[in-house]
């Protein structure tokens, strides 16, 4: 299966991190939910419930951005990329600190006896590589801070207009048997995309123990750019 990858770069100040990758990858990921499917007994029919969505704005730069509303699904995206600013900070260098931060959807494809395999397969990556800066007048941070809201607005219309194509490859629901492959229908109130969050930064090991192989790949040469 070939891997969708879609990049986004950006310079930032350390306390922007955070609002530019969670503007980007919650926007990815309000195209990759469905309302909680529920899978009528005897599996051969299902039902669609209602999402809810919440508009989120920006402190640092005017953005807003919508997510759905789902405390399940925020804390699992929210919580790696903490955890990416924190490693991206740390060091002497902290302030030309370079990372990459990767939003994964796979499929969870099965093994012998039904059980899924070990190395979920990616169908669709989505990178945010991030060089960290600093300015010394509140000059130059001000008109940073008006590119960046441009080029963070440019991201996400691009993400929708991807989202839109019907080009834009995603996995096919054709059997109610399939779904736990390719969505993960375990969580409560929304019925996402099987997803994954993984990063890696100049400050730690370029490879992290937990990547599958093409998205290991896929953030070395990131950082190596």
């Amino acid at each position: 299966m070939n891997v969708q990858k879609h990049t986004f770069s950006f310079d930032l100040e350390g306390m922007e991190v955070e609002e530019v990758v969670r503007s980007v990858f919650h926007t990815v990921l309000l195209h990759r939910c469905y309302a909680k499917i529920s899978v009528k007994e005897g599996g051969n029919t299902w039902t669609v419930g209602a999402a809810g969505l919440t508009d989120e704005d920006c402190e640092s730069i005017e953005v807003t951005y919508t997510r759905v509303s789902c405390d399940e699904v925020v804390n699992k995206v929210n919580q790696p990329i903490q955890a990416f600013v924190k490693q991206l900070r740390s060091g002497q260098s902290s302030e030309r600190g370079t990372g990459s931060v990767a939003l994964e959807f796979h499929e969870q494809k099965r093994a012998k006896w039904g059980v899924f395999a070990s190395d979920p397969v990616p169908w669709e990556i989505w990178i945010v590589h991030v060089n960290l800066t600093s300015f010394d007048t509140e000059t130059a941070r001000s008109a940073h801070r008006d590119k960046l809201t441009q080029a963070v607005t440019d991201a996400i219309f691009y993400i929708n207009d991807t989202m839109v194509n019907p080009d834009t490859y995603k996995p096919k629901l054709a059997r109610t048997g399939d779904f736990d492959q390719i969505l993960d229908m375990q969580c409560p109130l929304l019925t996402p995309h099987h997803f994954r969050v993984h990063y890696s930064t100049c400050n730690d090991d370029p490879v992290q123990a937990t990547m599958g192989g093409a998205v290991k790949k896929i953030l070395k040469d990131t950082l190596a750019l």
